[in-house]
Parts: C-alpha cells; structure tokens; sequence
C-alpha cells in the first residue's frame, strides 16, 4: 500500500511534466499518423470527383435538377465521412495531446498562484520584522544582520558608510553585487553611482510609459547587466497613475536602489570571477530593491 501512495504521490507531483511529455510526444505521433494517411486521400477525392462528373453528365430527362443537387450533396456528405474516418485516429491522438498540455498549464498556473500569495505573505512580514529592527536598533544593524556584513569604524569611533564583507555574505535574497561582473561597472565610484542613477531614471520612466504600468526585478538586472533571479519574473515594481508621486520631469518615483559600498572581498567564492586583473581591493556595490511587489 505505501508503494502505491508513493507512486501516486510521485505522480501528482510531476504531473505538469508528465502531462507536458504526453502532450509533445502525443503530438508527434499524431502528426506522423495524418502525414501517413495523407497517402490515401488521393484515391477517394479522385472517386469523388468520378461521381460528381457522372452527376453532372446525366442527361436522362427524368433526372431533375433537385435530384441532382440532392446527389452532389450525397457524394460530398460522404467524401467528408470517408476523410473523417481517414484522420479520426491522427485528430484524436493530436485532440488528446494538446488537452495534457492545457492541463499541464492550468496546473503549473494554480502552483505559481501559491507560490506568489505564499511569497507576498512571507514579504509583508520579513518587511515588517525589517522594520522593527530599524526602529530599535537603526538602519546600520539590519544592514550588516541581513547581508552578513559589518560597519567600518573610523579612528575616532565614528560610523562609516562602508561595509566589510565576511564569508558568508551572498548574493542571495534580492540583493546583488555591482561589480566587475557586470560590463556596466567602473572603478570610479562616481560613475557607477552616475550609471544606477540613470538606471533608476529609465525603469521610472519605463513604468510610466509602458501599458500595464510594471516593470519585473530580472528587467532591472537586464538593464544592470547582472545575473537574473529565478523568481525575477515574477516580482518587481508597479505605477499607480493618480496615486504615485511624479517629480518636476513627471518621472514616478516608485523605483529606487537602495546602495551600499562593500570592501574586501578576497574571501569570497566568486571573487575570481567577479574582479579582474587581480585588483580584489576594490570597493564594489551591494545592490538592494526595496519595495518589491508581485506583478503577474
């Protein structure tokens, strides 16, 4: 009984792809059946065309046009049966195939649609947890909680806006690192504050201008030219037309990056990949999109 509700649950579980795999191989085989009896059609629509001439060529006087109207439509009712039987078992073969593939979508659909509610709860309260240790301990500790990394202290004890990364910072959640990894970067903090700028200007823009008022977080990475987020498709940032504030140049003010300046990265796994010509040194960006919604 168990092997049974293992196999039962294996198969719920795998059921948009296996009802994708039945669909496309369904579809193959059903083309293959109507490309092979496609050879038999010329016999029956060259019979078909014998009898129309027949009809057509009748002169016997008892013969009325009703009934030779009343014939030609016989012959081609019947032509039609003979092409129907011909191509039954390609249609339903391909009829079959393409209602697994529908399936498979509805339910890959019903899946996303919990996943995206289940993310936008899972948000709200990381957001709201986020914010209580902002207002009890300051900005500084849920940056350096949230990204594993720690404030440096100038001589004097003061705080500077610079982190330090450790091992275990990562690219994960929706944060990302602006660095030599993308052809965007440039050594002189200036100009990539310069360059997140006008990205920041361009996707407001585009939020304006675009029909349905969104853009996701991959095309934002797009535009950075950084590695996309799985989920990144699906979440982003949303125009309120009448609700959201527009500055003097009517651009929204939805989208803004949130920026942090990281150094010594040597211990990273990815340093190799991300900073080139041996220059590990270097002060990059930890990029945060605050704010995110889900937009489908």
């Amino acid at each position: 009984m168990n092997f049974i509700d293992n196999v039962v649950k294996t198969v719920k579980k795998h059921s948009p792809e296996i009802l994708t795999g039945l669909g496309v191989v369904g579809v193959i085989t059903g083309t293959v059946l109507a490309c092979k009896e496609t050879k038999k059609v010329d016999p029956i629509i060259e019979e078909h065309k014998e009898v129309l001439e027949q009809i057509h060529s009748e002169t016997d006087e008892n013969y009325s046009e009703k009934e030779k109207r009343k014939d030609i439509t016989m012959t081609y009712v019947k032509t039609g049966i003979k092409l129907v039987k011909l191509y039954s078992p390609s249609i339903v073969v391909l009829g079959g195939s393409l209602g697994c593939i529908i399936q498979s979508n509805r339910i890959l659909n019903k899946r996303n649609i919990g996943l995206i509610s289940a993310y936008t709860g899972l948000s709200k309260m990381f957001d709201e947890y986020r914010q209580n240790i902002i207002e009890k301990f300051g900005e500084e500790a849920d940056v350096e909680a949230r990204y594993s990394v720690k404030a440096r202290k100038k001589k004097k004890g003061e705080t500077e806006q610079v982190y330090e990364a450790s091992e275990k910072t990562a690219e994960d959640d929706n944060s990302v690192f602006f660095d030599a990894s993308s052809s965007h970067w440039d050594k002189s903090p200036n100009i990539n504050l310069m360059t997140l700028h006008s990205v920041e200007v361009n996707m407001n823009r585009k939020l304006k201008t675009n029909k349905d008022h969104v853009i996701s977080l991959n095309e934002i990475l797009n535009a950075l030219d950084l590695p996309n987020k799985p989920y990144g498709r699906v979440i982003g940032y949303r125009y309120r037309p009448g609700i959201d504030p527009l500055d003097e140049n009517g651009i929204p003010q939805v989208f803004k990056i949130a920026m942090y300046n990281v150094e010594n990265r040597t211990k990273l796994e990815s340093v190799d990949d991300v900073i080139r010509d041996g220059e590990r040194d270097e002060p990059v960006m930890l990029l945060d999109f605050p704010n995110l919604v889900t937009i489908v």
